[in-house]
């Protein structure tokens, strides 16, 4: 049983994937231009890295503003949008699966201090870190 789950799994994201294309957006749609992969693996490598989107874009061997705009056609968001997406989500994960302090998670997810994590996930969350993982009870 546990075997045909995984199976059926694997089939349904391949399905997912090979259904990507013509107006789908999203990361697996960026994953799938050659170009846009090199810097979602780069990005996604280092988080903590102190990302710009000239930098993406010499990455992905494009000028910012092509990188830009391909990136925001194929994702449906900015290069530091998605960026930013994907810190939060990260430190949602960190939050809810370590005890790591606000300031350790904010250092592995590239922000200086954990005030300044704070301050961008309240933006986003409507909560600080801290009261979010009380609110999850981890």
């Amino acid at each position: 049983m546990s075997r045909l789950s995984d199976v059926l799994f694997v089939q349904a994201l391949r399905t997912c994937c090979a259904d990507v294309g013509g107006g789908t957006v999203g990361w697996i749609a960026a994953l799938r231009d050659p170009r846009l992969a090199v810097a979602m693996e780069e990005l996604h490598a280092d988080l903590a890295h102190p990302w710009t989107v000239d930098e993406l874009a010499r990455t992905a061997g494009m000028s910012r503003s092509a990188f830009a705009a391909l990136f925001k056609e194929r994702t449906g968001d900015t290069p530091l949008g998605y960026l930013t997406a994907w810190r939060m989500y990260r430190v949602k994960v960190l939050l809810c699966e370590t005890p790591l302090s606000v300031q350790e998670i904010a250092v592995r997810v590239g922000y200086d201090t954990g005030s300044a994590l704070s301050r961008a996930f309240s933006g986003r969350e409507g909560f600080t870190p801290g009261a979010w993982r009380k609110l999850t009870g981890h």
